[in-house]
């Protein structure tokens, strides 16, 4: 999740009273792998080579975890607006060019 989202969002809840005491989720609610986000760096970057499987998955470990935000679209009338890799596209070219 990009965080011009997930300010978005907050400043919705900061301003919201039927925000209070609620836990709302703020995230993209679109399953991703860790897979696919580290091949779309590699694809951004240029270059790398992950290596995927060299460690043995952890005991009970979540295949697929992601957020439900029905509630955040409820309460806060909230979505997110920004894409994953277009956003990692620019947070990566701000990285390069101020680090």
């Amino acid at each position: 999740m990009y965080v011009k989202d997930f300010n978005n969002a907050l400043i919705k809840a900061l301003n919201n009273k039927d925000a209070y005491g609620e836990v709302i989720n703020v995230a993209s609610g679109i399953p991703i792998s860790i897979r696919e986000v580290t091949e779309t760096v590699k694809e951004i970057i240029g270059k790398g080579k992950p290596i995927f499987g060299g460690l043995d998955y952890r005991k009970g470990e979540s295949m697929e975890l992601y957020s439900n935000i029905e509630k955040a679209k409820k309460i806060l009338n909230w979505k997110p607006k920004y894409e994953l890799k277009s956003s990692l596209k620019e947070v990566i070219e701000w990285y390069s060019k101020n680090n």
